[in-house]
């Protein structure tokens, strides 16, 4: 596994610590709450990578992506901030 590929593991890993979900057994949730409802929408990946804050607008090579399916929006995890941003879907 290179680098890169252990960092993005480490973060996906992270922001969903951050979300209360545990990611200890190696196998992923599946689901997150809603920040809004509480209704669990479904995980189609996690993923990590160059992006800017919405929140805080540090740029860093190391912020998490969660994406669902129901309603095509992004969760963006900040490591600057420590902030979770849902972000609107295409």
């Amino acid at each position: 596994m290179s680098t890169s590929s252990v960092r993005w593991a480490q973060a996906g890993r992270d922001t969903l610590a951050a979300l209360g979900l545990a990611a200890s057994t190696g196998a992923a949730p599946s689901t997150i709450p809603c920040p809004a409802t509480g209704v669990r929408l479904s995980i189609t990946g996690v993923d990590a990578g160059l992006a800017t804050c919405p929140s805080c607008e540090v740029r860093t090579d190391s912020a998490t992506f969660v994406a669902v399916v129901e309603d095509l929006r992004l969760l963006f995890a900040c490591p600057a901030c420590q902030q979770m941003t849902w972000l609107s879907g295409a």
